[in-house]
């Protein structure tokens, strides 16, 4: 189990933790690194509609064909 140590407590003898506090920070982590990498390459993402569409009707479909087994 990951936990984050979010207080401590000496003189209580207590120390707070919480998971879902540590998932949070890797997620930040990980969102301040693709922003990095990106600032480096200096370039903007580009996304394009029609491969977006076509990944999700492939996804569609592989399900379809699933179902139909």
């Amino acid at each position: 189990m990951n936990l984050a140590v979010l207080k401590v407590e000496p003189e209580r003898k207590r120390i707070l933790l919480s998971e879902r506090q540590y998932y949070r920070i890797i997620e930040k982590q990980k969102q301040e690194e693709l922003k990095k990498k990106l600032k480096e390459t200096k370039e903007p993402a580009r996304v394009n509609l029609g491969d977006i569409l076509n990944k999700e009707l492939s996804k569609l479909k592989e399900l379809t064909e699933l179902e139909e087994e």
